[in-house]
């Protein structure tokens, strides 16, 4: 029976019992209740389909099997089938089922049987079990609108068009991401002008071939332009072309928007770039050291440091241990090993490793120290700095600086150093001790100035001044102190050197150094001078004075005895003495100033003895100018030479046949030679020779001199000797 109608019998207890076995055949269980819709006798069908007892489901106690949440309106749609106008029923519920121990999705129909005068005796109906089926459509249902929404909402492009180019449908996601709307993609074609621009022509082509060839479409990478004219990076994967209904052929294209991703590579090659041009600018060894996986990487510095081929370097961590200085392997591995167990985040350490040619570098190693979850190391990040040239720069500061030290300490200078800016004044001990202050004693530039002399203050403040005075440069002076604690006079030497930044005085910085036993010793020199002086002066005296008398006793006795033989003796020993005397006020001179210029001295005896020998032929001098200068011990000697060979040559020379020549020439090194002559003598080499010759030979010897004599044209005596 397909469908309940409206039932006029006569018999209606017979009617509905041939309606049950008829209904039996479709439905899975029959009923009829009375003209109110109660059960008013039991209905097996609803007792083997509900459970219910029949005391349960008498009358409208049957309604307790319909499921709760829609007992109400159920029950309510029945009573207005049952009070209304006679009509069939019609109802979809759930309703308890024994067997399944479950509400059953079920359709109610019933239809009222009618007297012959038109009443409502009573309602046939049945019940037909659509559960399976209900579920299998809810089901089916619920997938499609999975897999529309997923179509649709998924941030994912899909595209959905057929061979002939109509586009037939079109994800939410693809117009999300573009910004195109919906009715803008209608045709493929659209969609390859808005988004490929130039390049539609061939992914147009590419599309083609894939329909023809039926292939599938395993990851095509393109650039999309979106409608806000951005360039995004799509890849496009689709199976083979499936046939629709009506015999079109169609591609259900996916994209995976990998613009995020591209980017993200970009970066990454950017940064590598980053960090290799780093590294490659860093001067030293770039190396990462994954502890996880036991690898490392370290940049190609590393072959330069270590003066190593670069194929050499192995990528083993433990390799870099095996180089390092036994000194300090042991001690580098354990501070390695006690920070990272620390939880400390980086890591600086200084160590030695050897170079390929044998010698060791010194080395700086700071790293970062990366750890995992349980704050154990999993990465080293870190750079290796040569710093050999720098520790031995600073050896030998340090050096430099000891011996310093140590000479400054040896001498005793003292150092201060003063800040203009702050006036902040800083003293050594060996300052302090000079103003006899203690080591505690605050000191300024007031302090400074109170312990220097009171009649040497105006000058040391005038000299700092100058010094703090753009231009003003270093100072030295040498003035005296009194000590602020106790009470001596020192005398102080100070150096000073003020540093200027933008044309303002900055730091003075000097040294000061106890000059008193200096000064001490210079004063008593030149007391000892002074008294030298005196007693060389009154000593000049007495002995010109002595051979004045001499000369004055001689010229006497001369005037006595007028003969010739006396005149030819006395007359030259006059001469001679007064020769002495003139060279012996050169030599005085000489000894008064400590030395005297050669050359010059030997012009000034010369010219002391022409005037001596005035009826001869007077002198002819040849001096070199040299720079050599003579003390007494050596002036004197010379002079006693020059005399002699001097006035020897006047003495036995042809007096009035040419002059007497004096020469004084370079020798060999550091030799100087010294020669007398007189042109047109007639006189041979004394044999032996004579007194004159004897005394110039011994006196030479002071000179580590040699004389040699020539007779020729002239008669010559040279001195040879040492300068």
């Amino acid at each position: 029976m397909a469908e309940f109608g409206l039932c006029v019998v006569e018999d209606p207890a017979a009617a509905v019992r041939r309606l049950h076995a008829l209904v039996r055949l479709a439905a899975t269980c029959t009923w009829h209740t009375d003209a109110e819709g109660g059960f008013a006798e039991p209905q097996p069908d609803w007792a083997a389909f509900s459970g219910q007892a029949w005391d349960d489901y008498r009358g409208w106690g049957w309604t307790a099997a319909i499921h709760p949440a829609e007992r109400e309106r159920t029950v309510a749609a029945w009573r207005r089938a049952v009070a209304g106008p006679p009509a069939p029923f019609v109802a979809e519920v759930r309703v308890w089922h024994a067997a399944s121990r479950s509400h059953r999705h079920v359709v109610v129909r019933a239809a009222p049987l009618l007297c012959g005068d038109g009443r409502v005796d009573g309602w046939a109906g049945m019940l037909v079990d659509i559960d399976e089926g209900w579920r299998a459509e809810a089901a089916l249902l619920a997938s499609e609108e999975r897999h529309r929404r997923a179509v649709t909402s998924a941030a994912v492009p899909i595209m959905l068009h057929a061979d002939d180019g109509e586009i037939l449908a079109v994800s939410e996601g693809l117009l999300a991401v573009t910004g195109y709307r919906r009715d803008q993609l209608r045709r493929f074609s659209d969609w390859l002008a808005l988004a490929y621009g130039d390049r539609a022509a061939e992914y147009g082509a590419r599309v083609a071939r894939r329909f023809a060839e039926g292939l599938p479409m395993p990851g095509v990478e393109v650039e999309v332009r979106t409608a806000a004219d951005e360039i995004r990076t799509w890849v496009w994967s689709a199976p083979r072309p499936e046939r629709l209904a009506d015999g079109r052929t169609c591609i259900f294209a996916i994209a995976s928007d990998v613009t995020e991703r591209k980017r993200a590579e970009a970066a990454l090659r950017a940064g590598e770039e980053r960090y290799r041009l780093a590294a490659t600018a860093i001067d030293g060894i770039v190396y990462d050291w994954d502890l996880v996986a036991g690898t490392i990487e370290r940049s190609p510095r590393v072959a330069g440091m270590l003066g190593l081929p670069p194929d050499t370097i192995p990528a083993d961590p433990g390799w870099w241990a095996t180089r390092l200085h036994p000194d300090d392997r042991d001690r580098a591995l354990a501070d390695g090993a006690r920070l990272k167990a620390g939880g400390a985040a980086r890591m600086r350490m200084e160590y030695r490793v050897r170079h390929a040619d044998g010698s060791w570098l010194s080395v700086v190693d700071q790293a970062f120290l990366v750890r995992d979850g349980q704050g154990r190391v999993a990465r080293i990040v870190g750079v290796t700095t040569d710093v050999t040239e720098r520790r031995q720069a600073q050896q030998a500061l340090q050096a430099s600086e000891e011996r310093l030290r140590l000479a400054r300490d040896a001498a005793r200078i003292g150092i201060h150093d003063y800040d203009v800016a702050s006036g902040t004044l800083r003293w050594d001990e060996r300052v302090r001790e000079l103003w006899g202050i203690g080591p505690e004693q605050p000191v300024d530039y007031a302090l400074f100035i109170s312990g220097v002399h009171p009649d040497d203050r105006a000058m040391v403040e005038q000299v700092v001044t100058a010094a703090l005075t753009p231009g003003g440069g270093p100072y030295a002076l040498e003035f005296r102190v009194v000590g602020i604690g106790d009470g001596l006079e020192r005398w102080v030497a100070a150096t000073g050197q003020v540093a200027f930044v933008d044309g303002r005085p900055t730091r003075l910085v000097g040294t000061m150094l106890d000059v008193t036993e200096r000064k001490r010793t210079e004063a008593e020199l030149r007391s000892l001078v002074r008294q030298r002086d005196m007693l060389l002066r009154e000593l000049h005296h007495r002995v010109k004075n002595n051979l004045q008398l001499i000369s004055s006793l001689l010229r006497l006795q001369a005037s006595r005895h007028a003969t010739a033989e006396v005149r030819s003796f006395v007359e030259p020993a006059v001469r001679r003495i007064e020769a002495m005397g003139a060279t012996w006020d050169i030599l005085n001179r000489a000894q008064l100033a400590g030395s005297i210029g050669l050359s010059a001295y030997v012009r000034d005896l010369c010219a002391e003895l022409d005037a001596s020998f005035a009826e001869t032929g007077g002198l002819a001098l040849d001096i070199a100018e040299t720079d050599v200068r003579l003390d007494a011990d050596r002036a004197i000697p010379l002079g006693l030479i020059v005399n002699e060979l001097v006035t020897n040559a006047f003495k036995h020379g042809l007096v009035g046949r040419g002059p007497v020549r004096v020469r004084l020439a370079p020798a060999a090194p550091g030799r100087l030679t010294l020669a007398v002559a007189n042109d047109h003598a007639a006189v041979a080499a004394p044999t032996p020779p004579g007194f004159g010759l004897q005394l110039i030979a011994i006196i030479a010897r002071q000179l580590d001199g040699k004389v040699t004599v020539d007779v020729g044209d002239s008669y010559e005596v040279s001195l040879d000797f040492r300068v």
